[in-house]
């Protein structure tokens, strides 16, 4: 077993999820001092649920959404400043585990396919001014919403029948 350690150190920058102003929840990107990206695969393979993807190995765990990328891990759905701290050190535990581990793990390089739309793609569709109209605070939130088919095309008001269907058509 390899006991050194991959993160030494790490800086922690909390802020509000761009895509939901006034939300009560925080984001926090955490900022390594060492690149993981050779880890990621390592991670797919011990992390239930983790989806590699291109840029990224994206990970829900204990109602938080992880990203981990090269130089660092954002974790969203933080409920206050005490507990993001508390998750940053759990992460960097974990980054560590797996690193001292890595001899043992049979590496992942399985990447998930993006067969549908991102909610980026189906946001492009939208009139993107945030009117409220569709119960949520923002069009992102919405095209969010859509994509993972927790939302109906028509609870948004401001789009004609033409945009109603290009949108139709990225989402199925």
């Amino acid at each position: 077993m390899n006991a050194e350690k991959l993160i030494q150190d790490y800086e922690a920058e909390f802020f509000e999820p761009p895509c939901l102003p006034g939300a009560e929840e925080w984001t926090i990107d955490v900022h390594l001092d060492a690149d993981i990206g050779d880890l990621l695969p390592y991670l797919n393979a011990e992390l239930d649920g983790a989806r590699l993807q291109d840029e990224a190995l994206l990970w829900q765990h204990e109602g938080h959404q992880y990203a981990f990328r090269p130089q660092k891990v954002s974790i969203g759905g933080i409920e206050d400043k005490e507990t993001g701290r508390e998750l940053c050190e759990r992460t960097a535990e974990l980054l560590n585990d797996v690193w001292s581990r890595r001899d043992e793990i049979e590496p992942c390089h399985e990447r998930e396919k993006q067969t549908k739309a991102s909610a980026l793609d189906i946001y492009k569709c939208l009139p993107g001014d945030n009117c409220g109209e569709c119960g949520r605070a923002t069009c992102m939130a919405f095209a969010t919403d859509l994509g993972q088919g927790n939302a109906e095309l028509t609870e948004c008001p401001e789009l004609d029948d033409e945009t109603r269907e290009e949108a139709r058509r990225l989402i199925e």
